[in-house]
């Protein structure tokens, strides 16, 4: 009877992802800037470099691991639309399973993730959107179910390597996986080298950025983070982001906050990184006021929460 009664809720359960992928075909749209990224791959594909202009050598794109996948894909389909659109919902699938069936302590647990997942409008929008959020959450759950599962001397390495691969699939990610990272580090420092080993993949796209483009960071960066501004306003119109998300998604913010305190509240110290990694990424995104996209930078943090 018990076995019957797991494979019951295992149904269900599978039951919520096969719904949760509906609602993306349903949702799914294509964002303006990932075309960005889309006319990098068109020229790359096509043997002119990893350029928006043919010409000049630029880094107008921020998801180098994202444009590599999709490149893949596009080099067999020549196509990109629907392309990134199924390659995002399959992502962002796996990731949800991972959360499910292997992050989850109890089926509760599986069931309430999964509410949450698909109620969470900032979740919901950014994946399938074109952009490198599904590819992200893939990594997150990833690293998360090792981090929390996971004897940490036999993965350091895996563990570093994730990282370094969220990072490349966008530069700020590394907010997510730091904390993470020094609590191992705090406790055991034997694992610095093993963490700079995993690191090996952003060390070398970095020194590829520095030859290939002149830059270490992408020319968008400087743009948008040079654009005199004084510090207050930008956090003033980070606040108005903050505020704005809360008007039009009050339950991924609840949850956020939620995730904050938890773990204080509930004395799992080894969570307390997850919290950190939510609290400092929400400070990031009120210090470089907002962006323009509702939902689309608390959506990575909202999977850890």
């Amino acid at each position: 009877m018990h076995a019957n009664q797991n494979n019951f809720l295992n149904f269900m359960l599978f039951l919520f992802i096969v719904f949760f992928v509906l609602v993306l075909f349903k949702t799914a749209w294509i964002n303006d800037d990932a075309y960005i990224t889309f006319r990098t791959i068109d020229n790359f594909v096509n043997g002119y470099g990893l350029r928006w202009n043919i010409a000049e050598r630029v880094q107008s794109y921020t998801n180098p691991l994202w444009l590599f996948l999709l490149s893949g894909f596009y080099f067999v389909t020549h196509e990109i639309y629907f392309t990134s659109l199924y390659v995002s919902i399959l992502l962002t699938m796996i990731s949800v399973s991972i959360v499910v069936f292997k992050i989850a302590t109890s089926y509760f647990n599986a069931f309430l993730s999964c509410t949450l997942l698909i109620l969470s409008k900032a979740f919901i929008d950014f994946s399938a959107s074109g952009l490198e959020q599904p590819l992200l959450y893939v990594i997150i759950a990833s690293f998360f179910v090792i981090y929390l599962y996971r004897d940490h001397h036999d993965t350091i390495l895996l563990l570093a390597l994730l990282a370094a691969l969220g990072t490349l699939t966008r530069l700020d990610a590394i907010l997510f996986f730091i904390f993470p990272l020094l609590w191992i580090l705090y406790k055991n420092n034997n694992f610095f080298l093993k963490i700079i080993i995993g690191f090996t993949p952003l060390i070398l796209w970095e020194l590829f950025s520095l030859i290939y483009y002149g830059s270490l960071f992408p020319n968008t960066a400087y743009a948008k983070l040079n654009t005199g501004i004084s510090s207050l306003e930008a956090m003033e119109q980070g606040l108005i982001y903050i505020y704005f998300n809360w008007t039009l998604d009050p339950l991924t913010i609840i949850t956020l906050v939620s995730a904050i305190f938890l773990p204080l509240l509930l004395k799992q110290w080894k969570l307390l990184p997850l919290s950190l990694s939510i609290l400092i990424t929400i400070f990031y995104v009120i210090k470089i006021g907002g962006n323009f996209m509702g939902g689309r930078f608390i959506c990575s943090p909202f999977l850890i929460a």
